[in-house]
């Protein structure tokens, strides 16, 4: 079953993110990821939610979304995106089929 990777982000400079990102799309490639979206152009529809920065994988399976996450690959570069980031919202959600 696939899996979504829902990230709520708000980069504070965005040079120094990109050592996480250049990690963290090196990791996400290895479990067989794909990056579906990642924009600041968000609509926002209903809520309170007023996200800056929203970005989406898909894994072909809940067990590759949560093996990318807990991976030392991962691990490595997670600190950057906290520490660069004034959001640290992220969820994995498995899709319906």
């Amino acid at each position: 079953m696939t899996a979504y990777v829902i990230f709520d982000l708000a980069p504070l400079d965005p040079v120094r993110m990109k050592k996480y990102l250049d990690g963290a799309n090196a990791s996400v490639k290895h479990f067989g990821g794909n990056l579906l979206a990642a924009t600041g152009d968000v609509v926002i529809c209903e809520g309170e939610w007023e996200p800056e920065r929203v970005a989406i994988i898909e894994f072909p399976t809940l067990e590759k979304a949560k093996g990318w996450y807990d991976s030392a690959e991962y691990q490595k570069v997670l600190p950057l995106r906290l520490k660069e980031s004034t959001s640290d919202k992220m969820v994995i959600v498995p899709g319906l089929g």
